[in-house]
């Protein structure tokens, strides 16, 4: 049998190594997307995850790394098109193969092909745009209603920002002292964490929706870097979906992003924001002047107008006045008169009436009273009868009652009496000296009854009580019943 050959482990990486520069050595244009870029500012190296995916799932995955001298070249490259290097973008690398004995195989990225990147972001865009048509969000916001006078906004940017800087310093030092009311609310507003910054905040405003007029999201200072942040589709479609109108003022020149185009309205700067909302202010403050100057106006040529009919209707409204007095005056002076007539009339009518109803009611009145005093005098004897038979009706029920009192009260005596007498001849039965008289003892051991053959033992001494004295005794014998 022959011996093995067993190789070190540093000797196996080194013939690996040495197998990949002498095979592996040349260099490859790859396509791979960053899973996470790593990127290290103390070393300025970075060593992202490279992975290749189908239907989300990963097929392939490397470590990669990419020197600081090759990372600030390819970031200039990026920085020229816009855009970072971050997590989740596609990129057609330039790498080389390396094997290292303890950090294992990775591939080194010399350089990256910004233009094809510059494409993979404009078709994702384009399909980003093509998936919030098909839904119907891209001009969902556009159909909310901006108020008339927007005071009360929520900010969502960087407090350090100089675009945010310039926004308060329009709106809060404008020459026509309109005053606003402002909250901020801090996002990151560029890289790969722009994004989900900004819809958490815009989530955090919506619970509180009903206390602002708009949303102005503000970005300014960081020129055409990092605007892919703004085609995300997540932030798009939250701002789409907004209940209330949102405003942007990103800062650039180029291409419109996708978040811009969902927005209520969107401005090229912070400064051209704030311009904005200054002038509704200023159109709805020459709406109301223009209002006021028209109502003025109105309500002078109604008052003249209004004078010029009193005046008329005053005119004659007095000679109808004299009219009718004059006619209400003779007709009150003709009703006088044939009043006085028909009053006299009628007095003398009822005097004569009433001298002949009262010689009626004398006469009636007498009768009736001669009635009543028969019929009161024959009321009074009925009850006076009635009382005294009633009285003599009550003392015969009385005299009975108590007749039946007394003999039940005898019967009564005589029932307890018997049940007392029988209650003491059993007494005097179960009296303890009439049962010794007939012959019964009481045994007791140290005072207490003995009723059992088990309470006492050979030797004991017992005391028995008969009829007329005690015996003490000393126990010899004990016999139990079988």
């Amino acid at each position: 049998m022959q011996p093995k050959t067993v190789y070190s482990l540093q000797n196996l990486s080194k013939s690996i190594a040495n197998l990949f520069r002498e095979h592996a050595s040349q260099t490859y244009w790859v396509k791979a997307e960053i899973l996470k870029l790593n990127h290290y500012n103390q070393s300025g190296h970075c060593y992202p995850d490279l992975v290749e995916k189908q239907n989300n799932k990963i097929k392939a995955q490397f470590r990669g790394t990419i020197w600081e001298a090759n990372f600030q070249i390819i970031s200039k490259k990026f920085e020229e098109i816009g855009e970072q290097l971050k997590d989740d973008m596609t990129i057609v690398a330039k790498v080389k193969v390396n094997y290292h004995a303890v950090h294992g195989l990775s591939l080194n990225i010399i350089d990256i092909d910004a233009d094809y990147t510059l494409g993979e972001l404009a078709r994702q865009k384009q399909e980003t745009i093509n998936k919030l048509k098909a839904e119907q969000l891209i001009e969902l916001n556009k159909s909310t209603q901006l108020a008339l006078i927007p005071k009360t906004i929520a900010i969502i940017s960087v407090e350090t920002s100089k675009g945010y800087s310039d926004f308060i310093e329009i709106i809060e030092n404008n020459p026509h002292k309109f005053k606003f009311h402002h909250k901020l609310f801090p996002a990151i507003l560029q890289g790969d964490k722009a994004a989900r910054t900004i819809i958490q905040q815009l989530k955090i405003i919506q619970n509180h929706k009903q206390l602002f007029d708009a949303v102005c999201i503000i970005r300014g200072g960081g020129g055409e870097i990092g605007l892919s942040a703004y085609d995300d589709y997540h932030l798009a479609k939250n701002i789409a979906q907004f209940p209330i109108p949102v405003l942007t003022g990103i800062g650039h020149s180029t291409n419109t992003t996708i978040t811009e185009m969902v927005s209520y309205k969107n401005f090229i700067t912070p400064t051209k924001l704030g311009e904005f909302l200054i002038e509704k202010f200023y159109s709805m403050a020459n709406r109301l002047d223009q209002y006021q100057n028209n109502l003025a106006y109105f309500s002078k040529t109604q008052i003249n107008k209004q004078k010029e009919t009193l005046n008329s209707t005053g005119k004659l409204f007095h000679a109808r006045i004299i009219n009718v007095f004059n006619t209400q005056r003779n007709y009150i002076r003709e009703t006088v008169a044939n009043l006085k007539h028909i009053t006299s009339n009628r007095v003398n009518n009822e005097k004569q009436n009433l001298n002949t109803f009262s010689k009626s009611i004398k006469t009636e009145t007498s009768d009736f009273l001669k009635t009543e005093h028969k019929a009161i005098d024959q009321f009074l004897k009925d009850i006076k009868k009635g009382f005294e038979q009633k009285l003599n009706d009550e003392n015969q029920s009385l005299i009975q009652t108590k007749t039946n009192l007394i003999r039940s009260t005898k019967l009564e005596l005589n029932n307890n009496n018997n049940q007392l007498e029988f209650i003491s001849q059993k007494l005097n039965i179960l009296d303890p000296e009439n049962i010794l008289k007939r012959g019964f003892s009481i045994t007791k051991i140290n005072g207490k009854p003995v009723l059992n053959t088990k309470q006492i033992k050979k030797g004991d001494h017992i005391q028995t009580r008969i009829y007329k004295g005690e015996i003490d005794s000393k126990i010899h014998k004990i016999q139990s019943e079988k």
